[in-house]
């Protein structure tokens, strides 16, 4: 073999295998054994089937995370955004006034990561929250 895994030499022979086609077809059992295929037994016995390669390939490509963020203004109440945060987003009411603060002080503050589809619903949710209270 080269060195890229390649056969350099192959010969053609009509009395029986060559070296060639004996080395291969032992290389092709041990990868059947490793791979959990094995060969069928003296008694007769059925070789089992082989593993799926498309199901250890197979891989789930996750999709990156969104945030929502919720940015300061000055026609909402501390009051009324503390309720928009309990309602929406399921926070306690200790972590809505954290949040709720921390908008009012730096204009912004992400009150949700998730995926795009559930991002984008809360974004919807936070925009059709009730009249204005105050």
């Amino acid at each position: 073999m080269k060195r890229d895994g390649s056969l350099s030499i192959i010969k053609a022979s009509t009395d029986g295998p060559t070296r060639f086609e004996v080395a291969r077809s032992i290389d092709e059992r041990h990868a059947r054994r490793r791979d959990g295929v094995e060969e069928a037994g003296r008694h007769g016995q059925a070789a089992p089937k082989a593993k799926k390669q498309a199901e250890s390939e197979t891989k789930t490509k996750r999709q990156p995370p969104y945030h929502v963020i919720l940015l300061n203004d000055e026609e909402h109440t501390f009051e009324y955004v503390i309720e928009l945060i309990c309602k929406i987003f399921g926070h306690a009411k200790a972590k809505a006034e954290e949040l709720t603060l921390r908008v009012h002080l730096t204009g912004r503050a992400i009150v949700l990561t998730t995926h795009r589809e559930l991002a984008e619903l809360k974004r919807e949710q936070v925009l059709a929250y009730g009249p204005t209270r105050g």
